[in-house]
């Protein structure tokens, strides 16, 4: 067994290999995915130190000179993206030859409720594996069949297999957990990176969300180069944080920001203005390998590709 690591996105994935035994005619080469944030890549650390804050200990005037109610206010909205149980794996699973292996309940991405009940999120947190290793993650790859030919798992199934975690502020889960309904919208090409999940409405999971969390607003404004940045994240899968930043530069609807922390897990988050709307979505670290920084896909080119968030955002 060997391992081979590999960077995309902000994350670090690792791809385990059992080689087909050549006495056994019915083995098969086996792909697996523990693509978690076990392995962590301090990519998106722009500065000496790491700057990011816990939302349950956060403070008055922390950063951007925002009051402790304010963050309680706006953090409601957060969330955080797992894999379900291996259970729930093999119950979908099984049948089509794949694997869970380590991936099943794994921290995954960050993301921000919209809507009634809807989750802006990165595309790439629901990128199958196309082609070889190391060139795109392999997510979820089955048993490769005779022919050498591997079959993905498509960006729908690997929705089903999440969960999203309401108020995870302390301890191992958060306070709310509910499963993905379907993919309500997706864009991974061109500089865009966002997708948009839909929970499982049932009339349980709509009352707690109707009385428990407050839905983000979606500001219809771009931001301007020195504009101050607000990000609530799950950075290495752990309970949520916040931080502070300002934009940088921004090129082709990208977002650069040069002095607001992330780590893998934090793909997904919301960049927010100082009203707490949504200008952006983080996509991936880039603080230490001498680009122009951390980068999100900005809400302007979201909302000329997206008919549902352009629905979602605030006129005034």
């Amino acid at each position: 067994m060997f391992q081979t690591f590999c960077k995309l996105f902000g994350f670090l994935f690792l791809t385990v290999i059992t080689p087909v035994h050549a006495q056994s005619e019915t083995s098969a080469t086996t792909y697996s995915l523990p693509l978690g944030i076990g392995a962590l890549t301090l990519e998106g650390q722009c500065g000496s130190g790491f700057e990011v804050f816990r939302v349950k200990e956060y403070q008055d005037e922390t950063i951007l000179d925002l009051s402790r109610q304010y963050v309680e206010k706006h953090s409601v909205s957060s969330v955080q993206l797992r894999w379900r149980s291996a259970s729930a794996f093999d119950g979908q699973l099984t049948s089509l030859g794949y694997r869970h292996f380590d991936l099943a309940g794994r921290s995954w991405c960050s993301g921000t409720l919209v809507g009634t009940h809807y989750i802006l999120t990165a595309g790439h947190c629901l990128q199958p594996f196309e082609g070889r290793f190391p060139t795109k993650p392999p997510v979820l790859v089955p048993l490769r069949p005779k022919s050498g030919k591997i079959v993905p798992a498509n960006a729908e199934t690997l929705a089903t297999l999440l969960e999203v975690h309401f108020g995870f502020l302390e301890g191992e889960d958060g306070a709310d957990v509910f499963k993905i309904k379907n993919i309500v919208d997706l864009k991974l090409e061109n500089g865009l990176d966002y997708s948009v999940l839909e929970i499982v409405p049932n009339a349980r999971t709509m009352q707690i969300l109707k009385e428990k969390y407050e839905s983000a607003e979606v500001s219809v404004k771009g931001v301007s180069v020195g504009d101050p940045l607000l990000m609530f994240q799950h950075p290495g899968g752990e309970p949520l944080k916040v931080a502070g930043g300002t934009v940088g530069s921004k090129k082709n609807g990208i977002v650069f920001y040069s002095d607001l922390d992330t780590l893998p897990g934090s793909s997904g988050a919301a960049i927010r203005n100082k009203k707490g709307q949504i200008v952006g979505v983080h996509s991936s670290g880039n603080c230490l390998r001498g680009g122009p920084g951390n980068y999100a896909t900005g809400i302007s080119d979201i909302l000329e590709r997206s008919d549902f968030i352009s629905s979602l955002s605030n006129k005034d």
